[in-house]
């Protein structure tokens, strides 16, 4: 394999200067990305790469993106406890070096959110965005011909689709509300598809579930088993101190965020105090307002865009509970704790993201490149269903009227 199949080739004297350089900030912040969105180093590391393991990446000289350790992730030192012993075996194992001088350059990643930046605005026509793989990322519009561009040795191939996202979000939403059995409708958006999970335990079958007459007959719909979904409940005090839970972003200028299930009692955040102004059930969002409200999250300032990622897309979550973990964006789908609101969610999987009651309202965000480096909000924490972490999609958030600013 090469470079130009986006994969790292040992270079042994590539970058050991540039990754010095990358462990001068504190630990325990977000993770330092570098050359583009998803290209992330972080500063700890939970899990220790044995010699077996980096014997087996070693043999065929190539990492791939999983081996590169997340933001948020402990690590035990195997030597002096400094980052930089680690960086040096990095750098003698997957490191390549581009032309272009860029470090860790994912070509599909950077992609496919450049994909979605561009077409995700356009409710009328949009339906989704795929990153299928290092050289293959799909866009799906209404109004789309159907091509293939090569876009820096990646193939994006432009799909005619049939419904927008919205429309099938819409139809989810349908089935959800009239089947008191239900507890979620994932949307699988390329098929197009909405997969009704149901509760055997309130008495639902996998044999029939009630398909509203407004769901076209051209959208499959398929029941599957379902578990209860877990709001990650407050525990203890810390974040946001009257309720347990942690803040998200600043919205609307002089408005901070949180879950809308946590309650209404605020307390401080960050030493200042809150008092609760608004709430809105159906994003699982409420807002509290204070005399001092800052756009920054952990050192990083709001890059200027908010949009959902690509599916597939690596995306950072923090909770105060589990701090910063990584995993990757899946399909759309509904969500319903017991006695509250459907609402609109996405679901992430994969990595080591992880949910504990006290991580709802938390921020989902990306960074972007630059000097100093943004982030990009995509959304805030829900809780967690059936082997999924849930979080409400920044467009949701948006659409009714709320935006980081």
């Amino acid at each position: 394999m090469s470079c130009e199949r986006r994969t790292w080739i040992t270079r042994n004297a590539c970058g050991l200067d540039r990754l010095r350089r990358m462990t001068s900030t504190p630990p325990n912040q977000p993770a330092q990305q570098v050359g583009v969105p998803g290209a992330w180093v972080s500063h700890t590391m939970s899990h220790v790469i044995s010699a077996t393991t980096l014997g087996q990446i070693f043999r065929p000289f190539v990492v791939s993106l999983s081996e590169i350790p997340p933001v948020g992730t402990q690590r035990t030192s195997k030597s002096n406890g400094s980052n930089i012993d680690f960086y040096a075996e990095l750098t003698t194992l997957a490191l390549c070096a581009y032309r272009s001088e860029r470090l860790l350059h994912f070509h599909w990643l950077h992609l496919g959110d450049r994909m979605m930046r561009e077409y995700s605005g356009d409710r009328a026509v949009f339906t989704s965005v795929h990153i299928d793989s290092p050289t293959a990322v799909r866009v799906l519009l209404t109004n789309a011909d159907a091509r293939v561009e090569v876009i820096n040795g990646v193939e994006v191939s432009f799909v005619r689709s049939r419904y927008t996202l919205d429309d099938l979000v819409a139809y989810a939403h349908q089935i959800h509300e009239n089947n008191s059995t239900v507890a979620s409708v994932e949307v699988q958006a390329d098929i197009p598809e909405l997969r009704a999970g149901v509760l055997p335990e309130d008495g639902g079958t996998l044999a029939r579930v009630f398909v509203p007459s407004v769901v076209p007959d051209g959208i499959k719909v398929v029941v599957v088993e379902a578990t209860r979904e877990l709001p990650a409940a407050a525990e203890g005090a810390r974040h946001v101190t009257g309720n347990g839970c942690t803040s998200g972003f600043r919205m609307n200028t002089n408005r901070i965020s949180t879950a809308s299930h946590c309650g209404t009692t605020w307390g401080t955040v960050n030493g200042t105090s809150v008092t609760n102004r608004s709430n809105r059930c159906v994003i699982d969002n409420r807002w509290g307002s204070a005399s001092s409200i800052s756009l920054t999250i952990s050192g990083y300032g709001w890059w200027g865009g908010q949009y959902d990622p690509a599916n597939g897309a690596t995306v950072q979550k923090y909770g105060r509970m589990t701090g910063w973990t990584y995993g990757n964006a899946g399909n759309y789908s509904t969500s319903q704790f017991p006695g509250s609101c459907v609402v609109s969610v996405q679901r992430y999987s994969g990595g080591n993201i992880a949910s504990i009651g006290g991580d709802s309202g938390g921020p989902y965000l990306t960074l972007e490149p630059g000097s100093p480096a943004t982030y990009v909000p995509r959304g805030t924490h829900r809780g967690s269903s059936s082997g999924y972490i849930i979080a409400v999609p920044i467009s949701a958030i948006n659409a009714q009227g709320w935006y980081v600013q």
